[in-house]
């Protein structure tokens, strides 16, 4: 192709002016509190890919501290240091007992926080996977989960700039508070030529509305938006969560989602010392006969 031609093509698209792209920008209280549901439109992409990888950068979190508070760890980080404590009063009279001085404590104290790092330090490197995870996100704009390369998606061409409500993703809305966006979803068919089994492929949002309810609206509006278009005939709806994640879990088990599978997690995490896994919840309406 000419340069010239090159050079025209790139003239005539422009980025979208992006709507909350810092996820953690405060919000206005001076805009009127209502809450909507709107188009994945390209002045949102930006907060949608975001939120996209703040969910994985999150759920690598909840991951660590899973682990490192568990019953497992505890049990190895007591008993690692009653063994080096028993290590260094073995063979000491009652008197040098009692004459210990502050070099012995302080010797236990620094043994405790360097196995207490470590520990925390191996907590973090089992969870690296979902860090990799949202490098993955990061570097194909959440293809997989919204259909479309969302660092792509935000570039519109000069004539549709004043018309960006007309361009949307399939299947995806984004919650919108104060004029910005705190939440996202998207749910796409298992299969392009299967109209009754969806999978719900993304979904995040900022953490303090999240216990507040946000994605039970989002996912009432996947639930909802299934039912119109299969025009009440019956269909299935499934989502992946990770055991860890109580939160969702939780959700899912009120809005009559079942765990049909559990796929244990690769390594240590994954065995009967942790038992973490990656579950399949589905929710199935049946037509009334």
């Amino acid at each position: 192709m000419p340069s010239s031609a090159v050079s025209s093509a790139s003239n005539n698209v422009v980025v979208a002016p992006q709507i909350g792209a810092d996820i953690t920008e405060a919000l206005d209280v001076k805009v009127a509190p209502t809450l909507a549901l709107e188009d994945l439109n390209p002045s949102y992409g930006l907060a949608t890919l975001r939120y996209a990888i703040d969910t994985q950068q999150r759920l690598c979190s909840d991951l660590s501290i899973s682990l490192f508070w568990s019953p497992v760890t505890f049990s190895v980080l007591l008993m690692v240091n009653a063994a080096f404590i028993n290590y260094k009063l073995a063979g000491l009279t009652l008197l040098q007992f009692i004459k210990w001085d502050v070099s012995g404590s302080l010797h236990c104290l620094i043994f405790f926080m360097a196995s207490f790092a470590g520990l925390l330090l191996c907590c973090k490197l089992q969870s690296y996977f979902l860090k990799e995870q949202g490098d993955l996100v990061e570097s194909t704009g959440a293809e997989d989960q919204f259909g479309v390369d969302l660092r792509e998606f935000i570039s519109v061409k000069k004539n549709q700039a004043k018309k960006l409500e007309q361009i949307k993703v399939d299947n995806a809305k984004v919650a919108v508070y104060r004029k910005l966006p705190i939440g996202m979803i998207a749910y796409q068919p298992v299969k392009h030529d299967d109209d009754k089994q969806f999978e719900i492929t993304a979904i995040g949002g900022r953490k303090v509305y999240i216990r507040s309810g946000i994605y039970e609206d989002l996912l009432d509006w996947v639930l909802g938006d299934i039912s119109q278009a299969t025009q009440g005939d019956s269909f299935q709806v499934s989502m992946q969560c990770y055991s860890f994640d109580s939160d969702l879990k939780k959700l899912l088990v009120a809005k009559k989602f079942e765990c049909v599978k559990k796929v244990k997690a690769n390594g240590i995490i994954g065995t009967g010392l942790f038992g973490i896994s990656k579950d399949e919840y589905v929710f199935k309406y049946q037509k009334d006969n």
